[in-house]
């Protein structure tokens, strides 16, 4: 989670102008070292300068959110009153925290002010994916696999909130997908999704819809077929709307490729921005 809400600001402040779009750190935390920037800042001259992974976020960490504001302008650098703005509110915290039902309460409110969610899937946590990846002979790091989806969905249903989401957008957004192509790819299977094709706005400044249901579609098939995760695709939708187009899969990969011994070199992402831009779309935030 951390290396992707790092990969996915560092692309916004890069590249986030061709869809008139300026992210800027809110510092709203008293204590200084707590702050957006500061944290923001030293996390990503880890990654981005000394080539060095982030360490594993523990369960007592980074309770305080990282804020950052979202602009939407249809002249970048200007401001003016017509410009759009959103928070993106990232609350980097361990999975195992997501045990504990007093922790997933507290995470199911700050939710249920969102208008949009980013559901980071790890498919080094799913069993189908890794046999298939050692049969490759691509053996995955170990990862545990924590139902959060089904977690929150028990939650919201029991406090009755679970109406109140059907109205949010769901981005169910498969990570390091980069390694599971090329599994795929020694088990002979043909490439699912093509990472040689990049979200297609970076050229043209324009979202285009379809490109998104082009991902979706391809990554169904994946989480049907490949992953067993029918049932979650399923129970997304359900929750989501999906009739209404509320929930889409996404493949990224925030490094662009697997790295060795826990240092990286050369970053080159893949399609970090689409979970976010295809929220923003669907929420009205383009001009």
């Amino acid at each position: 989670k951390t290396v992707y809400f790092l990969s996915l600001i560092h692309e916004l402040k890069r590249v986030g102008y061709k869809l008139g779009l300026t992210v800027r750190a809110k510092d709203e935390a008293p204590d200084k070292n707590m702050r957006t920037s500061v944290i923001y800042n030293r996390l990503s001259s880890e990654l981005f300068d000394e080539h060095r992974l982030p360490e594993q976020t523990h369960v007592s960490e980074r309770q305080c959110p990282l804020i950052f504001k979202l602009i939407s302008s249809k002249n970048p650098g200007t401001v003016s009153k017509e410009d759009k703005s959103i928070y993106l509110v990232f609350y980097d915290t361990a999975g195992e925290a997501f045990k504990s039902a007093d922790d997933i309460d507290r995470m199911a409110k700050h939710l249920m002010e969102s208008s949009g969610i980013i559901l980071l899937v790890d498919p080094f946590s799913i069993k189908q994916l890794r046999n298939r990846m050692d049969a490759a002979g691509i053996p995955l790091p170990e990862s545990s696999s924590i139902s959060v989806f089904d977690a929150l969905a028990n939650l919201m249903e029991a406090v009755g909130a679970d109406k109140k989401f059907m109205n949010k957008y769901m981005a169910v957004t498969f990570s390091k997908f980069d390694v599971v192509e090329e599994g795929l790819e020694a088990c002979g299977e043909e490439p699912i999704v093509d990472l040689t094709r990049n979200s297609t706005f970076l050229k043209s400044g324009i979202y285009t819809p379809a490109d998104t249901d082009a991902i979706h579609g391809k990554m169904k098939i994946i989480a049907e077929d490949l992953c067993d995760m029918g049932q979650l695709v399923h129970n997304v939708g359900t929750k989501f709307n999906g009739e209404k187009g509320n929930y889409r899969l996404f493949a990224i990969s925030s490094l662009g490729y697997r790295p060795k011994d826990n240092t990286v070199s050369e970053i080159d992402p893949y399609r970090v921005m689409d979970p976010l831009v295809w929220i923003l779309y669907k929420m009205g935030g383009f001009h």
